[in-house]
């Protein structure tokens, strides 16, 4: 039963319908969808690339809490593996290798530097 009867109650149902009214109302209701689905997307990686450059724009600056922030950010981001979309992977890649760089002692030593902090190593 199950599945089977579930196709079997979809394939009579199509039959009955003659005009296929059915059909092209679940096809327009399919594209609307579909149109929503892109704009989220579209808007969702316009604020993804804004957030980039803002940690861009906040690391060259000197300010400490995008190194911070871009842990759990990356995290966030390995759900994108899901569907393994390879532009998902390039952008997980991309953000987990900057994190990566934001964290190694040049890194942490030009943010110091430019945020007038002391160096965090001590002369000897």
């Amino acid at each position: 039963m199950g599945v089977y009867w579930l196709g079997d109650l979809a394939t009579n149902v199509t039959d009955l319908d003659e005009t296929h009214t059915v059909g092209m109302a679940a096809e327009d209701t399919v594209n609307d969808v579909q149109g929503w689905l892109l704009a989220v997307n579209y808007s969702v990686a316009a604020v993804a690339a804004g957030l980039y450059v803002l940690f861009a724009l906040s690391i060259w600056r000197g300010q400490r809490w995008p190194r911070i922030a871009a842990i759990p950010l990356c995290v966030i981001s390995l759900c994108a593996l899901i569907g393994l979309d390879p532009g998902a992977v390039l952008i997980v890649v991309l953000g987990i290798g900057a994190t990566v760089c934001a964290w190694l002692a040049p890194s942490v030593a030009f943010t110091n530097a430019r945020s007038g902090r002391r160096s965090a190593q001590v002369a000897r």
